[in-house]
């Protein structure tokens, strides 16, 4: 079987499963990327804000305009911008560990679960978010020379990357000032600026989340583009959108997003959809023919189980947001293919 040519989970699902599996997988990638992304922006513009005399939303909104266009000139130079979005923010996290280390205090970190057992689960959804990233490498299989071979590596070490940084910045960060005063700082959207009492430590941070933050949005919009187009191209979504620029991709419902939402909320609703995103991806796997499979059934077995209890764990009130995404997802598939049925 040939490597997926960008559509991801959206093309593996249709040939495994079902066309209309293909579609939903689609689907909710675009609704959790979508989500994900004006998070993202949001959480630029209060790093950034820090920074600037500028309103936080102002700066939100500048940042999906910069990138739409940047978009538009079909990613010109947008690798090495990510690059040094990447090292930059990498620099800032490490600032942060080393001069952070010292003011962990153990009573900060106990009880481990502040919130009980099932604020695990919980807590681990909404942090799934973070972790997702890796799957962009996926939708680029066409643009990556050998993908069966370098897809696979590239996630691994992205994960394992992601794994350690961010386990040290939470020690860090939970350590310095306790979890409640960490959750309040979350809902700000700035919340390791509160973790740290150096000024010069603060401004490093407010410039690597930023760079981090832009990176992350560039290549969250990066993502969405290819999925629009691989969708468009399979007769999912309008043919115009089965192009490869910023204009397949729901700028404006991101922009939409940035100003009338709330964090949280976004990163919740995100983490719900991803999550049965990811639990078509595992049962997909599963439906592989043996010389086709990476890893044993039993680790697609396994993800989608834990996709689901995880899903499962996200707040009642952005789980009936999620599923109210996913029951206008099998509208459109309904209507579309109708319509499509009738002109054809």
């Amino acid at each position: 079987m040939n490597f997926p040519r960008g559509g991801g989970t959206y093309e593996y699902a249709g040939r495994m499963l079902s066309p209309w599996a293909g579609f939903m997988a689609g689907w909710l990638f675009l609704g959790a990327k979508t989500t994900s992304a004006a998070a993202t922006a949001i959480g630029f513009g209060a790093y950034a804000g820090s920074m600037t005399r500028m309103p936080p939303l102002a700066i939100s909104l500048a940042l999906v305009t910069a990138i739409t266009m940047l978009n538009l000139f079909r990613l010109a130079g947008a690798g090495a911008l990510n690059l040094v979005l990447v090292m930059a923010a990498m620099g800032s996290l490490v600032t942060f560990v080393t001069a952070g280390w010292g003011t962990v205090a153990r009573d900060n970190l106990v009880p481990f679960a502040p919130n009980g057992v099932y604020g695990v689960p919980s807590a681990a959804a909404l942090l799934f978010v973070a972790y997702a990233g890796y799957g962009r490498v996926a939708t680029l299989g066409e643009e990556i020379r050998e993908p069966r071979r370098n897809i696979p590596r590239a996630v691994m070490l992205s994960l394992a990357g992601a794994a350690v940084l961010y386990g040290l910045v939470s020690f860090v960060a939970i350590g310095s000032i306790g979890a409640p005063a960490f959750a309040q700082a979350a809902v700000k959207g700035a919340p390791l600026e509160e973790a740290t009492r150096h000024a010069a430590v603060k401004a490093a941070l407010a410039v690597g989340a930023a760079a981090a933050l832009g990176a992350v949005f560039l290549n969250l919009m990066l993502g969405l583009s290819r999925m629009a187009f691989a969708m468009a191209r399979g007769k999912d979504l309008p043919a115009p959108l089965s192009k490869v620029n910023a204009a397949s991709s729901p700028v404006f419902a991101v922009a939409l997003l940035v100003a009338l939402g709330n964090i949280v909320r976004l990163v919740s609703i995100s983490a719900f959809t991803i999550l049965v995103y990811y639990g078509l991806t595992n049962l997909s796997a599963l439906c592989l023919k043996r010389e086709h499979r990476f890893v044993h059934p039993f680790v697609p077995g396994f993800g989608l189980v834990f996709c689901a209890a995880l899903a499962a764990s996200v707040p009642a009130q952005h789980l009936v947001i999620g599923a109210g995404l996913l029951a206008a997802g099998m509208i459109w598939s309904l209507t579309w293919r109708r319509s499509k049925a009738v002109s054809d």
